[in-house]
């Protein structure tokens, strides 16, 4: 029973952050459908960081290491939605 309470926070989590990070990504025309797919590569991460920052991000275009990018891109991720939460919540 707590397990199926605990698979549907989760779902509802990542639901709900879902629809944050388009609701932040429409104002570029882009949306995601999956946010664990949609953001692994990194590309539409670095699109959301530079939406929420107004800044320009570099771009590394030589990266080559998917597992290493894949756990840098959760803990921005993570990190980022903390930092919002922290000003603007």
């Amino acid at each position: 029973m707590i397990a199926l309470f605990a698979d549907e926070r989760e779902s509802v989590q990542k639901k709900t952050f879902t629809k944050w990070v388009n609701s932040h990504l429409s104002r570029v025309g882009c949306k995601i459908q999956d946010l664990y797919v949609d953001l692994r590569d990194g590309k539409m991460l670095i699109k959301l960081l530079e939406v929420l920052s107004g800044e320009r991000l570099v771009r590394h275009a030589q990266c080559h290491v998917l597992l290493v990018v894949e756990i840098s891109c959760a803990c921005v991720v993570f990190t980022s939605f903390i930092v919002y939460c922290h000003y603007y919540c």
